[in-house]
């Protein structure tokens, strides 16, 4: 049962951020530091947590948060839906364990944002740090075309989606499991509400969010079964034409990429070492 620690019935608030949780008493501490320490106020924090037997639990009730569940679920993706059914912002936004808001105006500039646009955008999006990936600071085009989604996406940290959306969509789907894990359903989720709800959507150019990365998806022995879901995916929601056009983009940019890229990333290297050697 859901326990409601700091809720005001009368009040509905801009943002509800979410952070669901399992055996991450650690990384969840370091979330919600983050979310503290936020000059922006109007927002709900909503923790849904699986059961956890490592002591996170005895902190989760003592966070401040508005609303606590805790209880056994379907997955992350299950857990994610029932937080949802709590939610009572006009927008959402999830923060997973782990993940670190970039600075402590980010939920301050999300909201100027939100209140100088149009009512008629549903979704904003920012930018996104991954401390661990190749491109660490990783900033997405001023307007997501269907090739931009269907070659690279969107994490969910990135996202600021207005609840009625995952209302009128069912929220996150469970379908795609491999081995009782669930895959990418907010990857399938973003594509099913822009090709199929046709969304209007604008970019915020701020860094958001630092993304742990990580979860079982990303383990070596899955990812090959997440790249077959991904095909799946693309496949169903583009349609066969579109699947096959932009495949072949991909490996077409692929390819120069490995072309180029590499090669001047060597050449820059060995000018820089002659450099060295001439200091």
């Amino acid at each position: 049962m859901a326990e409601f620690l700091n809720c005001d019935d009368n009040v509905s608030p801009l943002l509800s951020v979410i952070t669901v949780c399992l055996n991450c008493k650690e990384d969840f501490q370091d979330t919600v530091e983050s979310l503290s320490n936020q000059t922006f106020k109007d927002y709900e924090f909503i923790v849904k947590d699986g059961g956890s037997t490592d002591g996170t639990q005895d902190i989760i009730f003592n966070v401040g948060a508005d609303i606590v569940l805790s209880e056994t679920d379907g997955g992350v993706f299950d857990a994610m839906n029932q937080a949802l059914e709590l939610a009572s912002g006009e927008f959402i936004y999830f923060l997973n364990a782990g993940d670190v808001l970039y600075d402590n105006g980010v939920l301050e500039n999300v909201a100027t944002s939100i209140r100088e646009s149009r009512s008629s955008i549903d979704f904003y999006y920012s930018d996104i740090v991954k401390p661990y990936a190749r491109r660490k600071f990783l900033t997405h085009p001023k307007k997501l075309s269907e090739y931009y989604l269907f070659s690279r996406g969107l994490c969910h940290q990135s996202w600021f989606l207005r609840r009625k959306v995952y209302i009128q969509s069912h929220g996150f789907s469970d379908y795609f499991k491999e081995e009782n894990v669930e895959l990418g359903g907010d990857y399938f989720f973003l594509l099913e509400i822009f090709l199929n709800y046709k969304i209007e959507s604008k970019h915020i150019p701020i860094f958001s969010a630092i993304y742990k990365g990580g979860g079982i998806s990303t383990e070596p022995y899955m990812l090959s079964k997440r790249l077959k879901f991904e095909r799946r995916v693309k496949r169903r929601l583009f349609g066969p034409f579109k699947y096959r056009l932009y495949q072949s983009i991909c490996s077409i940019e692929k390819l120069l990429k490995t072309l180029f890229y590499d090669k001047y990333l060597y050449l820059l290297i060995r000018k820089i070492n002659r450099l060295k050697r001439d200091l």
